[in-house]
């Protein structure tokens, strides 16, 4: 893949606060952040625990009901909601492991895109979007220790398309959420094309997959069928 078919987003120019963060002594602490989070978190700065986000909070509710620490000290995929800091939010924040050294947490800013009283599909939405992220994820994993043991270079390939689905996957939650008619079903869409980047979406071993009739074109958003 060439560097002119990728939609590279720059840390500081994502419109959405977010950090990065690494566990120092088993504390997860705040490496980088972005100029939106610093908008929106003044009194954060970087060496800071994440635990001091949290605690600026009154409700820290990670979808799986468990202390967010500990799964930002894993390195694990997970929603919080937060509420309860003033006039802003109410909060959704999901943690995205990039590797053993650096992880990320992004907010999103749920007044812009909820209702209070759909705030309850939050669970139902975070596990959508964990499931889409986790495909991808998984297969950059295993590319990336494929290639760590053999050294061969398809696989950091492999491992920068898996980057690149997260990407557009991440795109497209901040495209519907903030305008719900951007998807455009509209467009010629190859079932045979959009398979294929299905498959190449996962882990699938030592399967593969081969297509042996001509397949249809359907009518479809091209960016959200494959």
């Amino acid at each position: 893949m060439t560097d002119e078919n990728r939609m590279a987003i720059t840390f500081d120019d994502f419109p959405e606060p977010i950090i990065a963060y690494a566990v120092e002594g088993g504390e997860p602490r705040i490496t980088v952040l972005n100029g939106a989070f610093e908008s929106v978190f003044d009194c954060l700065s970087s060496g800071m625990p994440v635990a001091a986000i949290f605690e600026q909070f009154s409700v820290v509710n990670p979808t799986d009901g468990e202390d967010p620490i500990a799964h930002l000290r894993r390195g694990d995929s997970v929603g919080i909601y937060l509420d309860g800091i003033g006039e802003g939010g109410p909060f959704f924040a999901r943690t995205i492991s990039s590797g053993p050294d650096t992880s990320y947490v992004g907010f999103t800013d749920l007044s812009a895109c909820l209702d209070v009283a759909e705030v309850p599909a939050v669970d139902q939405v975070s596990s959508v979007i964990s499931h889409d992220l986790r495909n991808p994820l998984d297969v950059a994993k295993a590319h990336l220790r494929a290639a760590q043991e053999t050294g061969d270079d398809e696989h950091f390939d492999a491992v920068a398309n898996a980057h690149d689905r997260m990407e557009q996957i991440i795109r497209d939650v901040l495209t519907i959420t903030r305008d719900r008619t951007a998807v455009d079903p509209s467009d010629d869409v190859s079932i045979e094309t959009a398979a294929k980047a299905a498959w190449e979406s996962v882990d699938t071993e030592q399967a593969t997959l081969e297509v042996t009739d001509t397949l249809p074109t359907v009518t479809a958003d091209a960016d959200r069928a494959s």
